[in-house]
């Protein structure tokens, strides 16, 4: 049967005498031949027949009005099936079609789609090219012939020319195409348009998202989107790669209201879609993907949210088949799911592309940077559990380390950001150090680095404050961001935290220092907008000017954020109680740099008070947060409530001291000195005197050892103990006093005997520590000690 079809099509298309004949000849025959073996044997054969017997005639068909035959062979023979010969035949017609000048005036309006769909099928061929662009060209002079064409053939039209985005021809083409479009919108609606016609227009006028015709038109097709689904579910006609090519092409008007509702709209079906028993099985993993991709650009709507998680529990059930994935589509997905670091269907997803990672890490060299930089970043918001597949990029980053050039901006911040998360792996560590030195390359040409991408560099970079190439990438920014201040403006308040608190890591560089000073400057010009600041973002900003505590720029900003805490804190209901344990010490930490100054001690008497009326509440407290809210409390001993909180917290040192086993063991040297400074002074109150005695019973040679505090440290630990002792013997005791004189006693011989201490210590630490001594009428200690120390003081004093 299907060899006498194939025979009666040959001897059909052999007898035709004009292109009217061949084509409706090849048409007929091409759709009964369809599903049959020898469709291609028929079309390829074609193909030859209208190359070699028809094509010659184009220029006299067209004038005669035949143009529409050699459009509808085209359109069959470039197909599959067609193979080489079809090709071939399609190449000699957009020849003729490029080379056309005023011919295209004669030719049919609707065979302009055909061809257009035809030669977009051989985008790598310059003649289709040609001939495309040579139809757009048409198209945009000649806008009135598209009023001729119906919705399926604009487009067609919009399809063909979107193979060629880089061609202002085929630009021009779908700009007037666009226009059309628009124009039906407003005047008739766009109900003549099915759902794969308002498909292939969006994704063609996606690729020029910056044209206001693409725009405006996509935006049109948003709100016939949005009313089909809302016309008794409308939305289940169109196909799944239908309703994903859509999302794919609302997202790049991100800011498009109509192209956000239309995006909306469709999560709500792709949620419907879910509940079915087959859920999105029907969806490929590119359909999938691009669903993700578009959704994530709206990361505050419910209803996407849900629809992202959906396709996450999709992806968990194919978990075992994500080998068929390309690895764009995994990149795609781990990116997407990303925008929703706190939702389990997304960590679980992602967990799963993880393991796929792993399982190709021998095929990473086929990802490209921006893939791996997509996975990175997705990675990095679950990094309890995608280390191994993070590392495995970075080793791979680490390979490319030569080819750093060729990588975007944004791409190398990225994937700092993300290895970041890792500072204690050896290959996310070489590979930011790379990274690192690739920065340095480009250090007259950061400007191409966005704001946000620029506050990542620093922020990641931060996390090897050791690496002499971390520390010369941070310099080339840090100058980048004081030539360049006025750019400040348009940095938000997470990100000038994220500089700030980066730079703050190396304060001995002049760079770093100035660069700090600059977005000093800028927060102080913000004075009355630093509302908007997090809790968080304020007390990063304090705990980065603080580390220059001589500039003055540095001083208004943190004036002006201790201001707006004052502020917070006069609130009726909340106050500061929703300040975490880490910002409240930061701030008061960063405050206290500045004790003189009226305004920083209100503000760190606010959070005392804040400290103090959270009794009981401040075991979530590290034992960092209590030391430096200790620290920074004693600067103003005067403040009643500084002193409450202070006791506050001593209560807690108890409660700490009196665990088993453990008692202060786990706090640090550095941590117990100034708990030991700040106690002292509130030896009067019995907590903090109770509190001073435990810290100083775990000290000497049989608990926390004096060689582990650096000589500063130890001197205030001497001058606490002293007056200790005093307020001790003052009220009568005698067994505390007596525990106290013997650990500064310990502390004198452990000086006289390691000698380098003394030999380390500056002007201020020996003056403590001879002054404690002399408190304590420990004469015979402070005889040993008087030599090496006074011989110090000689050496200090003859340095230039």
């Amino acid at each position: 049967m299907s060899s006498n079809l194939f025979n009666n099509a040959l001897d059909d298309i052999g007898r035709a005498r004009d292109i009217v004949q061949f084509s409706c000849a090849v048409v007929r025959h091409s759709g009964m031949l369809r599903d049959q073996d020898e469709q291609a044997a028929f079309l390829q054969g074609a193909a030859v027949q209208f190359t070699r017997h028809f094509l010659p005639n184009w220029e006299q068909d067209i004038r005669e009005g035949e143009s529409f035959g050699y459009a509808t062979v085209s359109n069959a023979v470039s197909r599959e099936p067609g193979g080489q010969p079809g090709m071939q035949a399609c190449r000699a017609m957009a020849a003729k079609v490029s080379r056309s000048t005023s011919a295209l005036d004669d030719v049919d309006a609707r065979a302009l789609p055909l061809l257009a769909l035809s030669f977009g099928r051989y985008p790598q061929l310059a003649e289709c090219r040609d001939g495309t662009v040579r139809i757009g060209e048409f198209c945009s002079d000649n806008p009135a012939v598209l009023r001729q064409l119906d919705a399926r053939n604009l487009s067609l039209l919009v399809n063909g020319f979107s193979k060629w985005p880089d061609q202002p021809g085929c630009g021009d083409g779908t700009f007037a195409v666009g226009g059309e479009v628009l124009r039906r919108a407003e005047t008739e609606g766009l109900s003549k348009f099915n759902p794969q016609n308002l498909t292939n227009l969006v994704n063609g006028f996606s690729k020029w998202p910056k044209q206001a015709e693409c725009r405006e038109a996509t935006s049109a097709i948003g709100t016939e989107v949005t009313y089909l689904a809302d016309r008794a579910n409308r939305l289940s006609d169109f196909e799944p790669q239908g309703l994903a090519n859509l999302v794919n092409g609302f997202s790049k008007w991100p800011s498009q209201a109509k192209c956000r509702k239309a995006t909306s709209a469709i999560g709500t079906e792709v949620t419907r879609l879910a509940g079915r028993a087959k859920r999105l099985s029907d969806f490929s993993p590119q359909g999938l993907s691009n669903l993700v991709n578009g959704f994530g650009k709206y990361p505050e709507e419910q209803d996407l949210r849900q629809a992202v998680a959906d396709i996450a529990a999709e992806i968990v059930g194919r978990a075992g088949k994500l080998n068929r994935f390309p690895h764009q589509e995994l990149a795609n997905l781990v990116n997407g799911f990303g925008k929703w670091p706190e939702e389990f269907d997304m960590r679980h997803a992602t967990v799963a592309i993880a393991g796929e990672i792993v399982a190709r890490a021998k095929e990473l060299g086929g990802f490209t940077d921006q893939h791996l930089a997509n996975l990175a970043n997705g990675f990095s918001k679950w990094p309890e559990q995608t280390r191994e597949a993070t590392v495995s990029i970075a080793g791979e980053v680490v390979t490319r380390a030569g080819e750093l050039n060729r990588f975007g901006y944004q791409e190398l911040a990225n994937l700092v950001n993300s290895f970041s998360k890792w500072p204690d792996q050896q290959k996310t560590s070489e590979a930011t150090i790379a990274i690192a030195g690739e920065v340095v390359a480009r250090a007259g040409k950061l400007k191409g680095f966005a704001n946000q991408e620029l506050a990542n560099l620093v922020n990641g970079f931060s996390k090897w404050p050791d690496q002499a190439s971390t520390r010369e990438a941070m310099i080339a920014i840090a100058s980048e961001v004081s030539r360049a201040a006025n750019r400040l403006r348009g940095f938000p308040g997470q990100e000038l935290a994220y500089l700030i608190n980066g730079f703050s890591k190396w304060p001995q560089e002049p760079g770093m220092r100035q660069a700090a000073v600059a977005i000093a400057g800028e927060i102080a010009s913000r004075a009355d907008k630093i509302k908007g600041f997090t809790h968080q973002q304020l007390a990063i900003l304090v705990n980065g000017f603080s580390k220059w505590p001589q500039e003055e720029r540095n001083r208004q900003a943190t004036a002006a954020i201790g201001g707006e805490v004052l502020r917070r804190a006069d609130h009726p209901s909340v106050g500061l109680s929703d300040f975490a344990p880490l910002s409240l010490a930061n701030l008061v930490n960063g405050f206290s740099k500045w004790p003189q100054e009226p305004g920083m001690r209100q503000a760190a008497v606010a959070m005392a008070g804040e400290i103090a009326s959270r009794v009981g509440k401040i075991n979530g407290f590290s034992h960092q947060h209590l030391a430096v809210l200790v620290n920074g409390f004693s600067k103003w001993p005067q403040e009643e409530r500084n002193r409450q909180a202070t006791v506050a917290i001593g209560e807690e040192v108890l409660r700490r001291a009196d665990r088993p086993d453990v008692g202060l063991s786990d706090f640090t040297a550095q941590g117990l000195a100034i708990l030991v400074n700040g106690f002292g002074k509130w030896t009067q109150e019995p907590v903090c005197y109770q509190a001073l005695v435990e810290i100083a019973r775990g000290l000497g040679p049989t608990g926390r050892r004096f060689g582990a505090f650096a000589t500063p440290p130890l001197a205030m630990v001497a001058n606490s103990l002293a007056r200790g002792i005093l307020q001790g013997e003052e009220a009568g005791e005698v067994v505390e006093p007596a525990l106290l004189k013997e650990r500064l006693q310990q502390l004198a011989h452990y000086l006289h005997y390691a000698e380098d201490r003394l030999q380390q210590a500056d002007v201020l630490a020996i003056a403590n520590i001879f002054k404690a001594l002399s408190k304590a009428q420990l004469s015979d200690d402070l005889g040993v000690l008087a030599k090496p120390g006074l011989d110090r003081l000689e050496a200090l004093r003859a340095t230039p």
